[in-house]
């Protein structure tokens, strides 16, 4: 699923830039933002997903994040699930302090 995410080749700072600059509406944004919650939902709603071949697994990855999108700008809200933080692009693990 991750060869779906977008920008997945640029860094966490180069990532957060440009989805700042991306409209509301835009379907990679929205993918970007909701990519954790998209791919959990096609897993649980779509069992053939990984049996069909790529434009099709394409197509619903796409529909999904126009649905994201739409209803980013129909509740003037990007994310819903989750606040947006420059974090949620950086896979390193930072250790805790207390």
């Amino acid at each position: 699923m991750r060869k779906f995410e977008p920008f997945s080749n640029l860094t966490p700072e180069l990532k957060a830039n440009i989805v700042l600059q991306l409209p509301d509406s835009s379907p990679q944004k929205a993918l970007l933002l909701n990519f954790k919650e998209i791919t959990e939902d096609i897993v649980a709603n779509e069992p053939a997903f990984l049996l069909l071949d790529y434009n099709q697994q394409k197509e619903i990855i796409k529909d999904k994040a126009l649905a994201f999108a739409e209803m980013a700008t129909a509740q003037n809200s990007v994310r819903e699930i989750r606040g947006f933080n420059i974090t949620d692009f950086d896979d390193t693990e930072e250790p805790e302090t207390e």
